[in-house]
């Protein structure tokens, strides 16, 4: 189905926009960036270059003592190399516009699409018993090494700012219509209309209840009742389709995706909408009739155990690497407040399990914790909390002003090197690197039966709800991005959320 885009938002008035009829999408394809040819070219550069540089380095410099110059043949190979791993970075969608939005995704990406590559290089040379770009070990480390960085340098400081003027500059790329009108609803479309570099624009929503039709809800205008989402869809353009409506129960929530699935294009859940299917469902077309397939759990096999190695060997690196610092914060706190150094609470592991869960102690010994129990059952409630960040005044999730943290503990919940004993419960095999934070034992008893299936996995020190707005997401959000990961775990995933979460911390974004 083809539509023209021509109609912008609506007035905060209640009007409905400009209608459209069928044709050619002009600002679809003019909105296509210009410089990916550009980008592609620069990475084929910067590849080909890492090659002979890392070559260079360690056999041509005449610096390591063996000396052999590059010959013609190595330019040859390494042009032949730089097209295949092109052929990686597109296959794992480096190319594809929306990785061109963030740095920390895409540096992720480019490592593991320059690792598979260097892999590749050393199966080929042990079949074809060759060793270009091969010769010495230093030789391939440096190639991995001289690749992640010059192309994520590229990327980072030519093609991203050229991107981001770009999108400023045309109209947005997908038209995005919101099913629900509700408090989800138009949270969801505000947060998408702030960020002008997202590509998207959202057109309105369809919502049920007939007072809210042709009214405005958070600047846009309720269009229809959902009955009418394939109307909408032709009259008005629209790209992509967001379900917003809490607590839809299974049936409800596929009954919701198979008429708007109908209108053609894209369906996606936010918030509570997606709980029935995030852990255990996915919905796949069969000639046109939306199906079900029953998904196993990600969390077997030799990843898992791949998953506990490297929880071992991190953590044990880490505990090295920190012991000075860990030291230091014993002192500090034995000497600025009264009490142990370590905290212990009792946690919810994986399966609903205990286990005593380490921390360094940042509230004052002894401390009454009834007033973290009334937060968490408002919390989990999904009652109004009424808590806003000194700085920003934006809503949170938190309590920022705990009169039980003593000064030394606001500090390092502030840096979250409250966690750092927590290394010892990754290390008795309690919780894992990455993983969803575990509850509190007493707050098991105000979740909701969806709620329990985020302890389908191992706890653990980060995860991705720390790095996907930590203290500014809702408790059921919190809980659909563990379900999330829970459901497409994977090492590499694992890997981006260790990355991601570096500036979290050290930019003590939502810690309090």
């Amino acid at each position: 189905m083809a539509t023209t885009r021509k109609s912008g938002k609506a007035s905060a008035g209640g009007g409905t926009g400009t209608r459209v009829t069928a044709g050619k999408d002009p600002a679809r394809k003019r909105s296509q960036f210009p410089f990916l040819e550009v980008l592609v070219a620069g990475d084929f550069i910067a590849v080909f270059a890492s090659l002979l540089l890392a070559y260079w380095i360690r056999l041509g410099s005449g610096w390591y003592g063996a000396w052999a110059p590059l010959a013609g043949y190595h330019f040859a190979i390494a042009a032949v190399i730089s097209l295949i791993w092109l052929g990686l970075f597109r296959m794992n969608r480096l190319y594809h516009e929306a990785r061109l939005r963030t740095i920390l995704d895409q540096f992720a990406v480019i490592v593991k699409s320059v690792t598979l590559g260097i892999l590749l290089l050393l199966a080929a040379a042990f079949l074809t018993k060759t060793g270009y770009f091969i010769e010495r070990r230093l030789v391939v480390l440096l190639a991995w090494v001289n690749t992640v960085v010059l192309v994520s340098a590229f990327r980072v400081l030519v093609i991203r700012p050229l991107y981001l003027r770009f999108l400023r500059s045309v109209p947005a790329q997908t038209r995005l219509l919101v099913v629900g009108a509700g408090e989800a609803g138009s949270r969801f479309a505000r947060e998408i209309g702030q960020r002008r570099d997202s590509g998207i624009e959202v057109i309105g929503f369809l919502d049920d209840d007939p007072q809210k039709i042709g009214a405005a809800v958070a600047g846009y205008p309720v269009l229809d009742s959902i009955m009418g989402v394939r109307q909408v869809v032709e009259s008005y353009g629209v790209h992509q389709i967001s379900v917003a409506i809490p607590s839809m129960d299974q049936n409800a929530t596929l009954e919701m995706m198979s008429r708007c699935m109908r209108a053609g294009v894209p369906v996606k859940l936010v918030g509570d909408a997606f709980h029935a299917l995030a852990s255990d469902t996915v919905v796949e077309m069969v000639d046109g009739i939306p199906t079900i397939a029953l998904r196993e759990s990600s969390f077997r096999g030799f990843g898992l155990v791949l998953k506990r190695w490297m929880d071992v060997v991190a953590c044990a690196t880490f505990l090295v690497m920190f012991a000075p610092l860990l030291g230091l914060i014993a002192i500090l706190i034995k000497t600025l407040s009264p009490g142990p150094v370590l905290f212990r609470q009792i946690r919810a592991g994986k399966n609903g399990e205990d286990f005593a869960l380490y921390k360094f102690r940042t509230m004052v010994a002894n401390s009454d914790d009834s007033v973290h129990r009334r937060y968490a059952a408002k919390l989990i409630g999904g009652k109004d909390m009424n808590i806003k960040d000194k700085v920003s005044d934006k809503e949170v999730f938190k309590l920022t002003d705990d009169p039980r943290v003593t000064r030394i503990g606001k500090v390092l919940r502030r840096t979250s090197l409250d966690e750092l004993p927590q290394l010892i419960n990754v290390l008795k095999g309690e919780m894992s690197l990455v993983g969803p934070r575990p509850p509190i034992a007493y707050e098991l008893g105000h979740y909701r039966g969806w709620h329990k299936k985020r302890l389908e996995a191992k706890p653990g020190l980060t995860g991705l709800w720390q790095v996907s707005g930590r203290s500014s997401v809702p408790f059921d959000e919190m809980v659909l991005l563990d379900l999330y990961y829970i459901d497409h775990w994977s090492l590499a995933m694992d890997l981006e959320i260790l990355l991601r979460t570096i500036p979290v911390v050290v930019l003590g974004k939502g810690a309090y």
